[in-house]
This record gives structure tokens, sequence and C-alpha cells, in this order.
């Protein structure tokens, strides 16, 4: 039994000496020094690599002296990305409460920038696609600066035609709608190599709606005016919602695409271009009496393609004569004529016939027979100017294509 009691006594002992109680043995879980015993396989490091321990050791010599080498992976360092260049990164590997350090070299890194909404040629050269907007197209808009470091870096950007032999590089940006090459070169980074890339930049034409003109987008708005032949008709305008009305002219210098108006009959199917005045710079349109197409539209160049605005039918019918615009009348002695007005006065003379005619403005017009004339207040109907007298002629007027016939109307007139 005294034997048993000692044996649980000794192990008791032991288990305490191993938990690590006060007056126990630990010289083999404490160490009094920490050195490299084997520095790992990489040594050099660019910037934005990590670190890498394999293959290092650690030398840990215990407080009874005894030695035991050990994977340096087992440390704690006190980086693990490298983010400034330098001949001489020390780096402190923590080990069991001791210390111990050994350098490497960082040298530049390589810039990798990415940009926004980019596809890629069969080369992997960035390709941005954009729209012509009559401003210079700068790339640095779609420069993903999140995908470069946060320091100073001069960033240059050149442009040049894409297949053009003589073509040479400029700072210039492009405006006009074509196929660009552009190079970027960024320089002067404390701890990034200076590198330069090329991109592609594809400008294709507008569709004239999708561009800004002072800061507003474009509305299309066209008026049709009453259908009736030698009207003029206000076709398409151009507003902003800041400017009113651009007016019939040519679009702005910066987008130099034309309106152009045009019509055709009903029947037909090619368009006819119309002009304009060339003192209003107005588009009227003066046709014959019938049923047309009325058509607005872009007139593109290399920049702006050609777009279809609005088409409408126009129909033209028959106007109503208007006299002192379309027609007038005069009283002729057979040698002279004298233009009508209200109660214009006539020397009578009795030796010569005097008759009624008409003059048209608008194409052959007919004063139908039978113009009878009174004379005062009298209700007597003449058929001829036979005396002196206050008259009142009845007259009708038989139209054409295009104006509607004039039934029995009456002018006044004096002769004495």
């Amino acid at each position: 039994m005294k034997k048993l009691w000692l044996n649980v006594i000794g192990c008791l002992a032991l288990l305490c000496c191993g938990l690590g109680f006060v007056g126990c043995d630990t010289t083999q879980t404490e160490i009094k020094a920490l050195s490299i015993d084997k520095t790992p396989d990489i040594l050099t490091y660019t910037v934005g690599q990590d670190l890498n321990l394999s293959g290092g050791t650690l030398r840990v010599t215990y407080m009874d002296d005894s030695v035991k080498i050990v994977p340096m992976t087992l440390a704690t360092p006190n980086l693990t990305t490298f983010t400034t260049a330098t001949n001489d990164q020390i780096i402190v590997l923590s080990y069991m409460g001791q210390t111990t350090k050994f350098g490497v070299s960082v040298q530049k890194g390589t810039l990798e920038p990415k940009f926004y909404n980019s596809t890629t040629t069969d080369e992997s050269i960035p390709v941005i696609s954009t729209k012509y907007t009559g401003d210079a197209v700068t790339f640095d808009k779609f420069l993903n600066t999140a995908s470069l470091p946060t320091e100073n870096i001069d960033t240059t950007y050149m442009y040049k035609m894409s297949n053009l032999d003589s073509a040479e590089y400029s700072s210039d940006a492009p405006i006009n709608a074509g196929e660009y090459d552009v190079q970027i070169s960024f320089t002067n980074s404390k701890n990034y190599n200076d590198l330069i890339c090329y991109c592609k930049l594809n400008i294709a034409r507008s569709d004239l709606k999708d561009l800004v003109l002072s800061g507003n987008s474009l509305d299309y708005n066209y008026k049709q005016i009453p259908n009736t032949y030698g009207s003029d008709i206000d076709l398409a305008t151009y507003w902003t919602q800041s400017d009113g009305y651009l007016g019939r002219a040519p679009l702005p210098e910066n987008i130099r695409a034309q309106l152009e108006y045009s019509y055709r009959p009903i029947s037909d199917s090619a368009y006819n271009v119309i002009s304009p005045n060339i003192v209003t710079n107005e588009y009227n349109l003066n046709l014959n009496v019938g049923e047309y197409k009325v058509r607005v539209r872009i007139s593109g160049n290399s920049n702006i393609n050609d777009e279809t605005i609005v088409e409408f039918d126009y129909t033209v019918t028959k106007r109503t004569l208007v006299r002192g615009e379309d027609y007038d009348l005069y009283i002729s002695d057979g040698e002279s004529e004298t233009k009508l007005a209200t109660d214009t006065t006539i020397t009578f003379d009795n030796t010569k016939t005097y008759t009624l005619v008409l003059h048209s403005n608008v194409g052959e017009l007919t004063l139908q027979s039978g113009t009878t004339y009174y004379i005062g207040n009298s209700t007597t109907a003449y058929t001829s100017i036979n005396q002196s007298g206050s008259y009142t002629a009845v007259f009708s007027i038989v139209g054409n294509n295009n104006y509607q016939d004039v039934g029995r109307e009456s002018i006044t007139f004096v002769m004495q």
C-alpha cells in the first residue's frame, strides 16, 4: 500500500511540471534566443507582391540551451504585402515572445490600369466605344482610377487616327467620328515602373436626337398649317428648354448636319427636296391641289446619322380668291385701264366703251359673262356703262385647279 501512494505522488508531480506550475522545470517551454537558421527561398520582390516565408527556418534556443529548428512559416511577420520600393526592406519575425529579422529587396512594381466599359481586341488591347457629341473625347474619363495606386503618377494621353500611316500621335483629343489609337504614359511614380499602354477609341456617328445643345436635349416639334394652297408650312423646328426655337435654318456650326425638307404626291414614291427662301431662310410649300406626304429629315454627315424626324400627310384644297391679293379688277376704255378700289372715280367719255376687266396673280382666271351694273339706288340692271353716275358692278369669276369660283361679288366706282 505504501509503495502505491508513492507512485501516485510521483505522477502528480510530473503532471504539475507539465502544466508549468511554479517550482517546476520550464527549460523546454520558454526560449531565450531566436535567430535565422536559413533565409526564405525568395528574397527579391516587387511592389504589390505578398511576403513568402517558404523555405526559411528559425533556430530556437531554449532555457536549458537546447536548440530546435522550426519552419519560418510558424512565425508572425510585421508585414504581408510590399507597398514601397526599397533595396533594404527589413522583415521582423515574432515567435514565442522573441523576435529576429532579415532583409529583402523590393523593386518597383508594374501598373495594371483598368478601363470602364471596355472590350478587348484579339491582341488584348482595350477598346472603348462611344458616340460623337461635338466635343473632344478625352480618354481620362474611361480610366478606372481605383485600379491604380493612390500615389502621384504623371499620366499623359496621346491620340492618332487608326489605319493611317501618315498619322502621328498628338495630345489633341479627337472630336469627329472614327477609329483612333490611344497611347497612355504613366511616369514618375515612386514605387512603380514607367508604363506605356495602348488602347483603341471608337467614336461612332450619333443620332441628332441624342445630342445636347445649350445644355438641353433636343425635342422635335412640327406644326401643320391650314390646308390651303399658297400658304406657308412651318415644317420642323428644333426646340430647347432654354433657347426656344432654333429656327428652320441649318443647325449650329458644331453639329453641321442639315435639315432637309421634301414632299411627294401620295401617288409618287420619290421625294422632291424643298429649297429655302434665300432671304428669309424659310421653307415654303406652294403646291397644287392634291394629297401629299411631307418629310423632314436630317441629312447627316461623317458625324451625324441620316434620320427622319417626322413624316405626315398634307392635303391641299382649293383656296378662296381674295381681291387685291390674288386678282384685281380694272375699268378699261379700250385704250387704258384704271384699277378699281372702293369708289374709284373715272372721267366719263361718251365716245368710249367701258368694260370690266380681270387681272389674275394666280394663274388663269375667267370673268364670267353677264356682269351687270346698277346706277345709284336703282334696281335696274344694265349690261354696259353708258352714262355718268355712281355704279355698282356685280360679277362672277371662274376659278382654276387651285382656286375656288367667286360667285356674285360686287364693287363700286364713280363715272363723272
